[in-house]
This record gives structure tokens, C-alpha cells and sequence, in this order.
């Protein structure tokens, strides 16, 4: 399979035509709709389709056994919409939104979610 395209992406049809970029970025999505979808109160977050921003190659080369392995740093954003009952969201209600998709998508790579897509 193929390594994904390095540059910027300004659409998602860059991403579909990456089958590895689509399931990392499904991936994302199931994740950081699961965290944020499923928590109590009166603000209403709902995740949106995440994006590639960017890919990068960094230094690192698979091992002699496995020649043309690269690795690439995917850049990408998960949109959140937050809306409350009053109107009433704060730049707190924001930030932890951010913190709780971002510590679910660490503890994905952590626990191995996002290998041998």
C-alpha cells in the first residue's frame, strides 16, 4: 500500500483517495465521538468529520527486512460543535472539549487503535 501524498490537503477528496488517511481519519472520528458524545450537562458537544491539514515523512526508515517503509506525520483537526441550552459557552467549556478529544486520540495511539490500519 502506498504511503499518503506529502504536502497540504484542501479537501477531502485528497483524503479518500488515501485509503490510509480515510481510516486513520475514520478512526479519529469514532474516538473523538465517543469521548465527547457521551458526557453529561447542559453544553451539547457533537464531533464533526476530522481533517488532514498536512503530511510530513520524518527520519525514520523501516528495517532492512521491510525496504520502502516510511513513516508520516499526519496533521489533522477535529472539528467540535458545542451549543448550550442557554447560549451560554465560555472559553472554559471550549478548551475542555479540545483536552478531552486530544487525551482520547493519545490514549488511542497508546493503546495501539491506530496500528496496522
Amino acid at each position: 500500500e502506498q504511503a499518503p501524498t506529502i504536502g497540504s490537503y484542501q479537501s477531502s477528496e485528497n483524503v479518500l483517495c488515501s485509503d490510509i488517511l480515510n481510516r486513520i481519519m475514520v478512526t479519529a472520528k469514532n474516538l473523538s465521538s465517543a469521548i465527547i458524545e457521551n458526557t453529561d450537562g447542559n453544553i451539547i458537544m457533537k464531533c464533526q468529520t476530522p481533517y488532514v491539514e498536512s503530511v510530513e515523512r520524518d527520519a525514520y526508515w523501516g528495517p532492512t527486512n521491510r525496504p520502502g517503509v516510511v513513516r508520516s506525520i499526519v496533521r489533522a483537526a477535529v472539528p467540535i460543535r458545542l451549543s448550550d441550552v442557554e447560549d451560554n459557552i465560555n472559553r472554559t467549556s471550549k478548551l475542555v472539549a479540545k483536552v478531552m478529544v486530544r487525551q482520547a486520540l493519545i490514549e488511542g495511539v497508546q493503546n495501539g487503535i491506530f496500528k496496522n490500519l
